[in-house]
């Protein structure tokens, strides 16, 4: 680490002044539009002076790397009781700020270990002359893991700020690296895409207005470095939208699940019309991903899936684009992707790719990726660079084939070819387990689906959803419903079949409870005043007997809750599949079991109606 120094002051007289701001360019599912509190320029402020390395060299080679846009250096910055705080009684708020003032002028990414703002808490980020602003980050910004990131502007100081009620103890905002973009010494980001290359705003990419929509732009980071990465969301068998993405393993390779958390999601990034735009776009950003599963470059297809760590929001208009396994490949189609992490971009082919292996130049039918080549088209000559590793290839009827490794393609080398890790290779010939197929995540119920189209969001359409912290519960317990529906909705239905409540207009529902022996229907109708979607997952509860005490001593008692059910049938076996005897005595819902002759051990009580059928583990002393 670079030498840092700080200052730190105690403010005295207090004063603050409320300003209006120009938003930086940037939206998020996290951010929520506020003005933050100016605190007056004449009072001290603490003060962190930092040297950013300046190793980063340009050069790499698109073959082989992702496109290198900076690294990242560690901090130790942390809003907690210890630091210093300016007390607005009159307004009972609490406000922690830090002046970071840089030796070079860069755009920074700040990376957070813990970022937790409370129920009140908000926080900013905003230079010095308060002309660019961005926030607030509030408790909408909490992950599911502790990580967060975002970018900021280009700048050479910049102010974080955290406000917060006076009695609020319940955060947690702890920095521990800062990122620099070295886009000038690097040659990228917004604008700095080669001038052959078409957005996909121009003609070419009429076709492929939804399909675009599932495309972004990643920042990844991986240790201390950081880069620029192309991928799309990509639809599942279930069609539950749930937010897989698809890029190259190459990308991050050597990420750790702490860097995954910080990785940044760019949606939306593009121009408005088939003219650069003269101001960069806004971005529409999702933070943090975990990893599913992987294929290494040169034993496999290249590939990386996956998970955000949130939904895609509805008014990021997402579309999780469909795929296809077939082997053969159309004789034309596109790719979209972010050459040198500029706005989104269009190349399109209409020879037929070659099956062969990466780097390779002759055919190979069992080959794992489709060698492509480029042409010319009305708006120029799109090709891939660095950046557009990741992209996604599709063929004509718009079904994603393949995801971009590299080649040998750019603007001074437009009849170079690139290569892309086949989808269907991809799917299940990577190896064996889980973690290195597409198949059980886009296909977990193994329908051995060949082909799925992709699906989108319109403002007239709804799609009805919702997951359940426990499907499989005892008899009185409790479980809680999230809605996973997309859409604008205004109105929420739900029926749950068998529970107390039964019925709930609340969009998710909580402490739903379950009395009774048996599975259960539960359903959601959601509507708004265009149209409305059902849906009604039948036997979707399972609610099973209490058994008791378990360890027992070969007397126990199955309570199957408010009432026995007729068709009842239960059987004691051991772990070899033989059959104990019991003697069963039946008092209300309660049936009271003893077993005949028994060894100490495990044993497996089953439990059988019409309707379910499960196995309950027996410990006798």
């Amino acid at each position: 680490m670079k030498k840092i120094s700080f200052q730190t002051f105690l403010p005295s007289n207090i004063l603050f002044i409320l300003f209006l701001f120009n938003s930086f360019s940037i939206t998020s599912q996290n951010i929520e539009k506020v003005n933050p509190i100016f605190i007056d320029d004449s009072l001290p402020i603490e003060t962190l002076y930092i040297s950013p390395d300046e190793s980063v060299k340009s050069g790499q080679d698109k073959t082989r790397f992702p496109l290198l846009i900076g690294h990242t250096q560690p901090v130790d910055i942390q809003a907690n009781e210890k630091s210093n705080w300016i007390m607005l009684d009159s307004i009972h708020t609490k406000i922690w700020r830090i002046h970071l003032i840089f030796n070079t002028l860069s755009k920074h990414v700040l990376y957070f270990s813990h970022f937790n703002p409370g129920t009140t808490g908000r926080f900013f980020a905003f230079d010095k002359d308060k002309k660019q602003v961005i926030g607030a980050f509030t408790k909408q910004a909490k992950m599911a893991s502790t990580a967060f990131a975002f970018e900021t502007m280009v700048t050479s100081d910049l102010i974080l700020q955290f406000e917060t009620t006076m009695s609020s103890d319940d955060y947690q905002i702890d920095l521990n690296e800062i990122g620099f973009i070295d886009a000038d010494v690097l040659n990228t980001g917004f604008g700095e895409s080669g001038s052959c290359e078409v957005n996909v705003k121009c003609t070419e990419g009429d076709a492929w207005q939804y399909i675009k929509q599932g495309v972004a732009r990643v920042l990844v980071k991986e240790g201390s470095s950081m880069f620029y990465c192309t991928g799309t969301l990509v639809n599942n068998a279930l069609r539950d939208f749930t937010p897989y993405f698809l890029t190259a393993n190459h990308c991050g390779d050597g990420a750790s699940e702490s860097d995954y958390n910080k990785w940044i999601f760019d949606f939306n990034y593009e121009g408005g019309s088939c003219s650069d735009p003269e101001t960069e776009p806004e971005p529409q950003t999702i933070v943090g991903a975990s990893l599913k599963a992987s294929g290494a470059t040169y034993s496999g297809s290249d590939f990386k899936l996956l998970l955000l760590n949130k939904s895609v929001p509805g008014d990021y208009r997402p579309f999780y684009n469909g795929w296809t396994r077939d082997p053969l490949i159309t004789q034309s189609g596109v790719c979209i992707h972010h050459p040198q992490g500029d706005i989104k971009k269009i190349s399109t082919f209409t020879n037929k790719p070659l099956s062969t292996d990466y780097e390779e130049t002759s055919e190979n039918l069992n080959g794992f990726y489709w060698k492509t080549g480029w042409t010319e088209t009305i708006n120029g000559y799109g090709v891939t660079e660095g950046g557009s590793s990741g992209s996604p290839l599709f063929d004509a009827n718009g079904s994603l084939v393949g995801s971009l490794t590299g080649g040998w393609s750019d603007c001074s080398s437009l009849t170079e070819a690139d290569f892309f890790g086949k989808f269907n290779k991809s799917w299940d010939n990577n190896g064996d387990d889980i973690s290195h197929q597409l198949q059980p995540w886009l296909d977990p119920n193994n329908t051995n689906i060949n082909a799925l189209e992709g699906m989108g969001l319109d403002d007239s359409l709804l799609m009805a959803n919702f997951v359940v912290d426990f499907s499989e519960i005892n008899i009185n317990q409790e479980v809680n419903f999230e809605n996973r529906s997309f859409g604008t909705v205004t109105n929420y239905t739900w029926t749950f079949e068998g529970a107390t409540p039964s019925t709930s207009n609340e969009a998710n529902p909580k402490m739903i409870s379950y009395s009774s022996f048996g599975s259960f229907d539960v359903k959601l109708i959601v509507s708004n005043e265009i149209t409305s979607d059902t849906i009604d997952k039948k036997e979707f509860i399972h609610v099973l007997p209490y058994l008791y005490p378990n360890p027992s001593d070969g007397v126990f008692t199955l309570n199957f809750g408010s009432e026995l059910p007729t068709d009842i049938e239960i059987q004691l076996t051991d772990i070899a599949g033989r059959r104990i005897s019991v003697v069963e005595n039946i008092v209300g819902p309660k049936i009271y079991l003893t077993s005949i002759a028994h060894l100490s051990g495990l044993y497996i009580l089953t439990v059988k109606s019409d309707i379910i059928q499960r196995n309950l583990k027996v410990w006798f002393r």
